[in-house]
């Protein structure tokens, strides 16, 4: 450090001496020469005394060093820290002046000897506090002398004469001795610490010194030394030469809005964005990173950083628009200018928050570098609801309008139906859709336990799958609706003694509906379901269930009675049902009528799976010669070992028929037929379908036909079955045990759809 304040007191003196005659020029050389050398003397005294104050600042920040070399002739050593940093400690003599010693209390202050005879006192600022030394806040005392001669310290905010623990100035003195704050430094006898002990103390401080262990950060392939400035929004890069680093954290930097970025062998500075507040002037501070090595050894890196103070205006905006919704997740997209960030709140409760409370509330949004458009979803939301969410952008403390956009959370996911049913959601089956608001039978009953098992009133029921649900009596009803309560399994119904009867008693609420049960009627010695005498009951449905038949010859549904005992369903469903024929003999039916003439209404038969071991010999979809049908769609069926004597349905008339798509396969002993009937349709369809019939027994390979009696086209739009010669399963699925047939990529658009 220059000492311009001394020089000028020189200067003064040599003006007053402008009036000497030309024979005292020999003792005016002299006293230059003197001036001269006191004031070298000083500088010098100057320039350790700092040089020492940063040495043992660093010192005893410092946690390891790369290398120490002692000049024996200058008495002087040269330390290298582990993170760059080059300290000189003068190991010097006491000078003859009142040099300031400094020195660092264990509590990390600075403390002073003013060689006054009363030892280190704490070192106060203008305010009266002790001054920190270590950590990142710490302050670092630069001395310098007054025009008076007298020594002055400054701590960052402006020289202050020192004073002595009497509160008088110190003098400086122009002696040619340094003072040092060392008493002793040394290598270790291994040579693997440095030990220093500084003046005043009682003991040594030891350092290891680790070779191959540095982080240092350079400018232009330099140290990194010295205060870098920032305009507001600048970026600079800095970069870093490591050896042995295992690890490296940024401890500190000036505050949140500074981003400080380490990748590698790069550390990327950015100050805080525009604003339209001014910031204070001095605003320096440093940026520190510990690096710790595979051994366990730590240093850390510092470069100090401050902010000019110049103010610029700017104008955050932002839009933001809905994109995607699941049933917890709703995602937005939101594009911003002038901005630095963007911070969101989302609400559902209709209210609206201040661009304050997003502020320090509200959670950010991730932009790419560079990106002035993102996306980010928002998680953890309610099913079926709607949201609001609240964008706000901002630049560093200027803080731009807030925007939004809406959104909502698609159905929730439900585990039971009766959970859903009794959220107030629709329960949909075959496209009707029932929910609690618009029922009118009795209350919703959830069969979870073995009390609740027993079906014996109408209603509509949620059978748990850890149940079996059945009925205790032969039982009447008229509007029944039993639901199986896990979407994703189906539940169990059992008949055994005893027969369901449908009862009409009004048109409009006639129902019979089975969902996702599977209905084991195996052991029922008779019929499983009838019409009362004289009823056209108005809605029959079994939809997603698995149907096992008696495995005696009784079918699943019957109506019977005297001649004037009519009655019968007027629309009956089986859809994407898997039915087993089992047990052995000769008949089963899924429907049939005694010898009264019935009116039927419609059948629909559609993606299901009737399936046999092949020990039943004749299935039949309905038997009874006497009754009609207004319509029967049967398509996209797998018919698998079902043989029929005759027809699958033997009827005395159909109406119309919407028969295709369907597949048949077995070993018939005789042709089968599809329909049967005294009086035949007229219009729609009966085509695309296919049949694949093995050798009897009799060596003779029978066909799967489509109408018993054809010979040629007797109603507009009817096909004969396509008469496979290659098995359509082969290189597809077909698993009797499970019930589960695939026909292979040839016939994909064939068959029952699983």
């Amino acid at each position: 450090m220059k000492i311009s304040n001394y020089l000028m007191i020189g200067a003064a003196g040599l003006m007053t001496l402008a009036g000497v005659s030309c024979t005292d020029l020999s003792s005016i050389e002299k006293d230059l020469d003197s001036l001269e050398s006191r004031v070298t003397a000083l500088e010098t005294q100057i320039k350790t005394l700092n040089e020492n104050v940063i040495a043992l600042q660093e010192l005893r920040n410092a946690t390891t060093i790369k290398s120490a070399t002692h000049n024996t002739t200058e008495n002087t050593w040269t330390v290298e820290l582990s993170d760059g940093t080059i300290l000189t400690l003068n190991d010097g003599v006491i000078g003859e002046g009142k040099t300031p010693a400094l020195s660092i209390n264990a509590e990390g202050y600075w403390t002073v000897d003013y060689k006054d005879g009363k030892g280190y006192v704490p070192v106060k600022d203008a305010a009266g506090n002790p001054v920190k030394a270590l950590g990142t806040d710490g302050k670092t005392p630069v001395f310098g002398v007054d025009a008076n001669g007298y020594w002055t310290v400054d701590y960052g905010t402006g020289a202050t004469q020192v004073k002595d623990a009497s509160g008088n100035p110190v003098k400086a003195s122009a002696s040619d001795a340094a003072d040092s704050f060392f008493e002793d430094v040394k290598l270790s006898a291994d040579g693997k610490t440095l030990e220093i002990k500084l003046k005043g103390d009682t003991k040594y401080y030891t350092l290891p010194i680790v070779s191959d262990f540095w982080f240092n950060i350079l400018d232009n392939g330099a140290a990194a030394t010295g205060l870098y400035t920032f305009d507001r929004g600048q970026t600079k890069v800095f970069s870093v030469d490591q050896s042995g680093v295992a690890s490296a954290v940024i401890v500190a930097k000036p505050s949140d809005s500074w981003a400080v970025v380490l990748e590698g062998t790069t550390l990327t500075v950015t100050a805080p964005a525009a604003s339209t507040k001014a910031v204070a002037a001095d605003s320096r501070t440093d940026i520190a990173i510990l690096a710790v090595s595979e051994k366990g050894f730590t240093t850390t890196a510092k470069i100090k950083v401050a902010l000019n103070d110049a103010p610029i205006e700017v104008h955050p905006a932002a839009s933001v628009s809905f994109t995607v919704a699941t049933e917890t997740t709703l995602s937005f997209s939101v594009t911003a200018t002038e901005f630095t960030g963007c911070k969101y709140v989302i609400k559902s409760d209709g209210t609206v928050p201040t661009a304050e409370e997003i502020s320090t509330g509200g959670t950010a949004i991730a932009f790419e570098t560079g990106a002035a458009t993102a996306s980010f979803t928002v998680e953890g939301l309610t099913g079926e609801t709607t949201y609001k969410v609240f964008v706000l952008p901002f630049n560093g403390d200027v803080l731009g309008e807030v925007v939004s956009a809406e959104g909502t959370t698609t159905e929730k996911t439900y585990t039971s139906l009766y959970a859903k049913w009794m959220d107030g959601k629709d329960i949909v089956i075959d496209g009707v859709a029932y929910n609690k608001a618009t029922w009118t039978g009795n209350n919703a009953v959830l069969v979870n336990s073995d009390e609740t098992a027993k079906i014996g009133t109408d209603g509509i029921y949620f059978i748990d799958p850890s149940i079996t649900a059945y009925i205790g009596v032969n039982k009447t009803f008229s509007n029944l609706i039993l639901i199986g309560d896990s979407p994703i399994k189906q539940s169990n119904f059992i008949l055994d003694s005893y027969y369901l009867s449908l009862n009409t008693t009004d048109a409009t609420t006639d129902k019979f509906i089975f969902y996702n049960i599977c209905f084991n009627a195996t052991a029922r010695p008779n019929y499983s379901i009838t019409i009362s005498n004289n009823t056209y009951f108005e809605y029959a449905a079994f939809i997603d269930c698995d149907i096992k038949l008696a495995i005696q010859n009784n079918p699943f549904i019957y109506k019977g009675g005297k001649p004037e005992q009519i009655g019968s369903i007027k629309k009956t469903i089986f859809r994407n049902c898997n039915i087993h024929i089992g047990g052995t003999g000769a008949q089963r039916n899924l429907m049939s009528a005694g010898t009264t003439e019935q009116a039927y209404g419609t059948v629909d038969i559609e993606n299901c799976i009737f399936y046999t071991d092949g020990a039943v010999t004749n299935f039949k979809i309905f038997a009874g010669g006497s009754t009609s049908f207004e319509k029967v769609t049967i398509k996209n069926n797998t018919f698998v070992n079902s043989l029929t004597d005759g027809s699958f349905m033997n009827t005395k008339s159909i109406g119309t028929v919407d028969i295709h798509n369907n597949i048949f396969y077995g070993t018939p002993t005789k042709n089968s037929y599809i329909i049967s009937c005294s009086t035949y349709p007229s219009g729609e369809n009966l085509k695309d379908n296919i049949g694949y019939a093995q050798v009897a027994s009799d060596n003779k390979t029978y066909k799967w036909l489509a109408v018993n009696g054809l010979s040629t086209n007797w109603f507009e739009g009817v096909e004969e079955i396509q008469q496979l010669t290659e098995n359509p399963f082969e290189g597809g699925t077909f698993n009797l045990a499970e019930g589960k047939f695939v026909p292979n990529a040839a016939y994909a658009e064939y068959g029952a759809k699983r």
